[in-house]
């Protein structure tokens, strides 16, 4: 019987024994620290924050999160100890600044001290940055007929700066141009167009995350390109007489914004600038006085510009515009029923014709054409007005031979036979 007994407890010791051990194999499994974090990586960026995300680990119920202006100095806490997710997000850091962050796994639900067997191993040291403060300074500096240039103020951090830009009434920016410098100019642009020009700095880390987060904009009223000289039409004169060192030039603008004003470049037969002239409003008209036009033929043409950060941004030139004078008549008096009519010579003229009409605003007939300025006109009424108009033919200007240009306020030379002699008057007809 007290075999039995004695059998039956070391049966049961031995029961007691292997629970014990089954227990003790349980809790070390429950205890054991989780693996390494792996897949650390930056995810996003702003100029007071970095974001990270890393891949779940079996078997942890917390994250520790550390990090290092050095990457070598890790401090006695981590920054943030209770990361319940594979992500953090860690704020309040200074723009334009680069860090060091590293993450491990813990079991239980409080940071464990350093060296704890609850601890899992340190994931590899990831370098992070946030993104810089804002462009400051943005401006226009140049623009032509298919470019905007741009600057701004160097921002501190900054690995470059992406330039994008979207025509107005677009709503799509293009693709984003780099550059490592504060100047830019956006090529390739419509001729007489609005556009808003956005600036981003992008700081880059040495594992390749370009962090951008803050941009400056130009509004699309802000930069146009300048008016292609195509845009500029119907040059003519408004009035002009050969043997005048003064006239008034005209010409016409399609565009969709006022410019600061305009050039306009007048030129010989051949083309040589005699002289540039600039209006300082979106006038489109400009009278000069130049002795080197006086009985000659000559050239104009026209470009407008903006005074863009203080300085002027010029369109394309206009075609040329051949212009070539009239003459002055003056009528002397040879007999009661004739006069002598002379004027003065047009350079190059070939040959002059004379027009009458016998009333201010009548049709002007061809009288005659000869090769002098001077002409006799027989078989008047004494007393009667005429009225009369000389071109000069056949000038050459470069490969082409031109007549007298009309002006649209025409000079008419009237005249009348009187007693003693021929009567002189001079009246604009608007043609």
């Amino acid at each position: 019987m007290r075999e039995k007994k004695f059998m039956l407890q070391k049966v049961l010791l031995s029961f007691a024994a292997a629970f014990l051990l089954l227990l003790s194999m349980s809790l070390t499994v429950k205890a054991a620290a989780p693996g390494k974090v792996t897949g650390l990586k930056q995810t996003g960026a702003r100029d007071s924050s970095i974001s990270v995300s890393w891949n779940a680990v079996l078997g942890a119920d917390n994250y520790a999160l550390w990090m290092s202006e050095d990457g070598k100095n890790w401090g006695d806490k981590p920054i943030e100890a209770n990361t319940y997710g594979p992500s953090e997000t860690v704020s309040g850091l200074t723009p334009g600044h680069t860090y060091y962050v590293k993450v491990c796994a813990y079991t239980g639900y409080g940071w464990n001290y350093p060296g704890s067997t609850e601890n899992g191993e340190f994931s590899d040291v990831l370098e992070v940055t946030t993104a810089t403060t804002n462009i400051e300074n943005l401006k226009v500096t140049e623009a032509t007929v298919n470019s905007i240039s741009v600057s701004w103020s160097k921002v501190e951090g900054a690995s470059y700066y992406e330039v994008s830009y979207r025509e107005s009434g677009s709503d799509t920016y293009s693709s984003a141009k780099t550059t490592t410098n504060t100047v830019y100019k956006v090529s390739n642009l419509k001729a007489d167009t609005d556009y808003s020009i956005k600036v981003m700095p992008v700081r880059k880390s040495s594992v390749g995350y370009a962090a951008a987060y803050n941009y400056a904009s130009l509004a699309s009223y802000q930069c146009n390109t300048m008016i292609a000289g195509s845009a500029h039409k119907n040059l003519s004169l408004d009035t002009w007489v050969g043997n005048s060192k003064e006239v008034t030039l005209k010409w016409t603008t399609n565009k969709s914004t006022f410019p600061s004003g305009y050039q306009i470049q007048v030129c010989n037969a051949k083309k040589k600038v005699l002289k540039t002239y600039t209006t300082k409003s979106s006038l489109t008209n400009i009278k000069i006085s130049n002795s080197k036009i006086k009985n000659k033929a000559f050239q104009f043409r026209v470009r407008s510009y903006q005074v863009i950060d203080n300085k002027n941004s010029y369109g394309t030139w206009s075609s040329y515009k051949v212009v070539v004078p009239t003459c002055k008549v003056t009528a002397a008096k040879k007999s009661n029923s004739s006069v002598k009519l002379s004027w003065n010579k047009v350079s190059g003229a070939a040959s002059y014709t004379i027009y009458y009409s016998s009333s201010y605003k009548g049709k002007l007939k061809k009288l005659a054409t000869v090769k002098g300025n001077r002409y006799t006109w027989k078989k008047l009424k004494k007393g009667k007005d005429y009225y009369v108009y000389v071109k000069a033919n056949n000038v050459k200007v470069g490969n082409k031979k031109y007549s007298s240009t009309t002006a649209e306020n025409q000079k008419i030379y009237e005249f009348w036979i009187g007693y003693s002699k021929a009567y002189n008057n001079v009246y604009t007809r608007y043609n």
